[in-house]
């Protein structure tokens, strides 16, 4: 039933600036897994990928992607 809604729903255009909150988020979690003690290599790389494609959407170069990220 979720499942048929889900499906026959439009998908929205997420705004401007809820994709840059979504961006300000991963930047923070993905500083936190680098900075914990435990390894969660995994993670990092979905948060990282994450990360990569809302600083593409946003314009931002790979460098500036990088250097938020760390």
């Amino acid at each position: 039933m979720v499942k048929d809604h889900a499906v026959n729903r439009p998908e929205k255009m997420r705004s401007s600036a809820e994709i840059t909150a979504r961006y300000n988020l991963s930047c923070k979690k993905y500083k936190e897994l680098k900075a914990a003690k435990a390894e969660f290599r995994e993670q990092k790389v979905m948060v990282y990928a994450e990360l990569k494609v809302l600083g593409w959407v946003l314009g931002k170069s790979e460098q500036t992607i990088s250097k938020d990220a760390n």
